[in-house]
């Protein structure tokens, strides 16, 4: 299993806003930080604002900044605005024509609610200590 590349660059990039969090930073300041282009990271924070966790302000000292504070933010939050994570489609789905005899399914499922508990328990003021 693998995030999307704009899960990690979310991220990332969330993670610049955190370390000055109460400011504003340009897109191009986070680009250069992190090595990524400017034009993939417009797309990723369209989205991230869409969802409320960050919010932007237009103009010479413009950027974008945190909606809420770091602590308040979860990695799983982030993760979930670009994709799903499931180990199996019949977690997803809750359709399986074995779903009597599976022998599978109860590693599955502690496996999916071991990745959300880290994802949503991890806050991006975690990941800065």
């Amino acid at each position: 299993m693998q995030l999307n590349t704009q899960s990690r660059y979310a991220l990332r990039a969330t993670l610049e806003l955190a370390k000055d969090y109460n400011k504003s930073i340009p897109l191009s300041k986070i680009s250069e930080n992190q090595f990524l282009s400017v034009r993939y990271l417009e797309q990723i924070f369209a989205k991230l604002k869409k969802a409320g966790i960050v919010e932007s302000v237009r103009g010479v000292k413009g950027g974008y900044y945190l909606a809420k504070e770091p602590k308040n933010i979860s990695v799983g939050e982030i993760v979930e605005i670009f994709e799903t994570f499931y180990p199996t489609e019949c977690l997803k789905t809750n359709e399986c024509d074995m779903i009597e005899q599976c022998l599978t399914k109860n590693l599955w499922s502690r496996l999916k609610v071991s990745i959300d508990e880290v994802l949503y328990k991890t806050t991006l003021a975690d990941l800065l200590k």
